[in-house]
């Protein structure tokens, strides 16, 4: 007979007022996570909490990619309109990149160490968000 693990259910929470398009789950602490929607927000989490702790508005068009930095301090978010945003944690302030995509975006990830034109300066680092578009 097979090893069939069993799931349960923990919490379900409504995480944006429409679709929830992505999701990413911090690395550092495995304690928070990023939600991005329809509704053009970004919301932040404390896993095991009923209500985002964090509500990020700003975006033109639906959330599509969320990626935290590794600090944990900036969330970049890619929207369909192909804009990124990177999101200051601490402050709850948005800053959009100076350069798009004429494709959806569908995944970011952070390059940490990267150097050159783009790089976004943290508190702990350097780190340029990577973005790859994805055809419809």
């Amino acid at each position: 007979m097979p090893n069939v693990k069993r799931s349960y259910k923990l919490q379900e929470f409504v995480a944006h007022s429409s679709n929830v398009n992505c999701l990413r789950i911090g690395r550092k602490s495995s304690g928070v996570l990023v939600t991005g929607g329809d509704d053009k927000k970004v919301n932040m989490w404390a896993i095991g909490k009923p209500n985002a702790i964090l509500s990020l508005a700003g975006h033109q068009s639906p959330v599509d990619c969320v990626a935290f930095d590794n600090s944990e301090e900036v969330v970049a978010a890619g929207a369909t309109s192909g804009t990124v945003k990177l999101w200051d944690l601490e402050e709850a302030k948005g800053a959009v990149l100076p350069f798009g995509w004429d494709a959806v975006l569908a995944l970011l990830q952070w390059a940490v160490g990267a150097c050159g034109r783009g790089d976004v300066g943290s508190r702990r680092g350097r780190a340029r968000p990577k973005a790859h578009p994805a055809s419809r």
